[in-house]
């Protein structure tokens, strides 16, 4: 099991206490490491700028120096890393993948994450995690609002039904008009038609047709939210899908994700 706090998720539906979960309370996050690369130091360029007001009249060098060293931080330029986590070389910035500006993650949800908020790893992660987002009772995101009205309807049948549908091959979120009637559409996705027809059939799906099926309140609000959700959903599984990493990462995400889904099946 991961060594998420033991507050991260809720504990209805969870499993017993493993010796996975025991052993994880030794695990230090912060020394796990692939290779030989752990994490770098972080400095609070916040706190140097405190300690030059301290010092300011008392020892004026020191006060200087430690305001010089905020500036270079503040504006420090980085064109290459390597990710103190899980290893992986970067040709570009520290902020290019950061989920935290890009999805609006929470920093201190960031901070509770496994894997670097500013590497493929840490992206990956998240969309892992996003598969079990009625269980995580920290606030993910900045603006959770957004979609809280669906999400707070998770995981009942009816939500995971609109999700199963929305991700279903077979169907196309859009307005382009197929043969049949909204009535129509909404019947053939909830009786399931879509599963019976060839690779090369679609059937076209408005967010409120989705809902009305899955056999939600058919309401503007839940409309938007589950919307808003799928959005963000879909945004960070691309993100995960184009960012690569290592080998002994992805087997260490798949680990996560099979021990969540014992512990809440």
């Amino acid at each position: 099991m991961s060594h998420y706090d033991n507050d991260m998720f809720s504990s209805t539906d969870a499993a017993t206490t493993t010796d996975a979960d025991a052993a994880a309370e030794s695990y230090d996050i912060r020394k796990w490491k692939l290779g030989n690369h752990g994490t770098r130091p972080s400095v609070d360029i916040d706190a140097l700028r405190a300690d030059a007001e301290r010092n300011a009249n008392i020892d004026d060098d020191l006060a200087n120096m430690l305001e010089q060293a905020a500036e270079r931080l503040d504006t420090v330029n980085v064109n290459d890393f390597e990710c103190p986590v899980c290893g992986l070389s970067h040709g570009h910035s520290d902020d290019k993948h950061d989920i935290r500006p890009t999805f609006n993650v929470e920093a201190s949800f960031a901070e509770r994450m496994e894997f670097a908020p500013n590497c493929h790893c840490g992206v990956n992660e998240l969309a892992m995690l996003m598969e079990f987002t009625p269980y995580i009772i920290p606030r993910m995101f900045t603006d959770d609002e957004k979609f809280e009205v669906f999400v707070g309807m998770m995981p009942s049948d009816e939500a995971e039904m609109a999700l199963d549908l929305y991700y279903h091959p077979n169907v196309k979120v859009g307005t382009l008009n197929n043969s049949l009637s909204s009535t129509e559409t909404v019947f053939a996705l909830r009786d399931r038609h879509i599963d019976a027809m060839s690779d090369d059939q679609i059937i076209w799906a408005t967010h409120e047709q989705i809902i009305e099926a899955a056999r939600l309140p058919v309401q503007q609000s839940v409309i938007n939210a589950f919307k808003d959700y799928t959005d963000r959903l879909s945004n960070v599984r691309n993100a995960a899908n184009n960012a690569p990493i290592p080998s002994d990462t992805e087997a260490r995400i798949e680990s996560i994700r099979s021990d969540l889904e014992v512990r809440f099946e």
